[in-house]
């Protein structure tokens, strides 16, 4: 019997794309349609030039001349946006491999087997040390030199990023 491939869940993605677009140049949440497509085609390819991202389906995203007219925020909010929920991945898979390595699986068995099946999942909360880790994550994508980014331009991307994450899973003030 082979494994069924899933299509990933989007859906946390988009809404965090949506927050933070809505911070930084809410005018530009009505392309996201137009874009959506082709960075859900293949979402790496748009680390390297998130601007080339405009210039899908033979044309310029949004109309004739969009480029020359604005840049827009889009592209990168989008591919940051990505870039912070790979590292808030691999930092739960981390802490993750780290509860199994101390011996807590056989807790996490024996707590589930008494646990009413009522009792809902609790929610997710960003604790400090991931929100830092998101932030420093997207920091260093959109430093990158390909991008041709100012230091306020970059500071103004993480701070939206980092805000959608905080409205999205919520933030763990205590850090526990």
């Amino acid at each position: 019997m082979s494994p069924t491939r899933h299509a990933p869940d989007r859906s946390t993605e988009d809404e965090l794309v949506r927050l933070a677009i809505r911070a930084v140049a809410p005018e530009e949440e009505h392309l996201l349609p137009f874009l959506e497509p082709a960075y859900r085609r293949r979402p790496d390819r748009w680390r390297r030039d998130p601007r080339a991202l405009t210039r899908v389906g033979g044309g310029e995203a949004g109309g004739g001349g969009f480029a020359e007219v604005v840049e827009p925020v889009l592209p990168y909010v989008m591919v940051l946006c990505g870039v912070g929920l790979a590292a808030l991945r691999d930092a739960v898979q981390g802490e993750a491999t780290d509860a199994v390595r101390g011996g807590l699986r056989t807790l996490g068995r024996r707590w589930r087997s008494r646990r009413p099946p009522e009792l809902a999942a609790a929610p997710v909360r960003l604790r400090p040390g991931q929100l830092l880790r998101i932030e420093e994550a997207v920091t260093a994508a959109a430093r990158d030199p390909g991008w041709q980014l100012t230091e306020d331009q970059v500071a103004v991307l993480r701070d939206a990023v980092r805000e959608a994450f905080a409205a999205r899973f919520g933030t763990d003030a205590d850090g526990g």
